[in-house]
């Protein structure tokens, strides 16, 4: 089933926009990827795979980065960036 999010094209755009968001958010509150594990209690390999796009996390994942970066879980859900959409 990975192998079929990787050749979506919308699959993989929207992790890409979950791995900025995260990568923002990180950043603004001038956190490390180290920090950020530790406060998750996540693996920093796996905080870089997720800023890297290369991991699709679960909810408890989710979770534990919205929790670790004190905020709410779907500010990493949502763009500000307009969706373009082609007709």
């Amino acid at each position: 089933m990975l192998a079929v999010a990787w050749t979506d094209p919308d699959s993989f755009q929207r992790r890409m926009e979950f791995a900025k968001l995260v990568r923002q958010y990180r950043v603004g509150k001038s956190l490390t990827q180290e920090q950020v594990a530790d406060l998750s209690g996540l693996d920093r390999k796996t905080i870089s795979r997720i800023e890297n796009g290369h991991y699709n996390p679960s909810l408890d994942t989710l979770w534990a980065l919205a929790d670790a970066l004190n905020i709410e879980a779907y500010s990493l859900l949502v763009s500000t960036q307009p969706k373009r959409r082609s007709y």
